[in-house]
């Protein structure tokens, strides 16, 4: 085989935008952070990495509706001496309503609203149906206070406020998947469930001006170990 490379593009400039203004502001702000930079070669690999950076960034910011889905580049290279620029675009998610409708809404922080705690149910289990028993276990932590809503149909092999400690999710507390994964780190911890999952459902209580989520924990506990002689 023999290879004639074409000459590389270098970055003259990376540009950041997004339809949300709040999100544009944060953009400019993290602007130097960029893994893209005025002067590299171009390198698509790395401007997927970008992309996946921004999104978590964006997440752990409390944008639960961030997605690399929606962060896409215009890339112009009408310059001479091989070089073009990046511009970033971030647009607003399409969300189906409750009508079934497809809309556009801004990208908007989210903060936890009510904690459901589902403490020996199966994976197949979800909502709330009369067929639970329902007890709120209050927890005190750095002067406020978070109910938890636990919701079972069998005794459970923990007691609530065993679990409360593992759990790094409060009430009003802005999203972040870094809180979910010590949550999941801490649960697993106490090595008595074998299933431990988190979901997320946009609560009753949300305004367009105050969003809000529900956070739904289950847990499958595991099988006690017995020992016989």
């Amino acid at each position: 085989y023999k290879i004639n490379a074409a000459r590389r593009y270098l970055i003259d400039n990376v540009t950041f935008r997004a339809e949300s203004a709040e999100v544009d502001k944060l953009l400019r702000e993290w602007k130097d952070e960029s893994l893209l930079k005025a002067g590299d070669y171009y390198d698509q690999d790395k401007m997927d990495e970008e992309r996946t950076r921004v999104a978590d960034r964006l997440r752990n910011e409390g944008y639960y509706y961030a997605s690399a889905d929606l962060i896409s580049y215009l890339v112009d290279t009408a310059f001479e001496d091989h070089k073009l620029t990046i511009r970033m675009n971030i647009r607003n998610p399409r969300i189906v309503d409750a009508n079934r409708q497809t809309r556009t809404m801004p990208l908007q922080k989210y903060r936890i609203d009510e904690i459901f705690i589902y403490p020996n149910t199966s994976a197949s289990n979800s909502g709330l149906t009369s067929s639970y028993d329902t007890i709120t276990v209050p927890m005190h932590f750095r002067n406020f206070t978070t109910n938890y809503h636990y919701l079972f149909n069998q005794p459970m092999t923990l007691k609530p406020n065993v679990i409360n400690r593992a759990l790094f999710l409060f009430h009003n507390q802005l999203f972040r998947p870094h809180n979910i994964n010590r949550t999941y780190s801490s649960l697993l911890s106490l090595r008595n469930f074998k299933y431990i999952n988190t979901e997320f459902v946009e609560s009753p209580n949300s305004t367009d001006t105050n969003r809000l989520l529900n956070a739904k924990v289950r847990l499958l506990t595991a099988k006690r170990q017995r020992l016989t002689a």
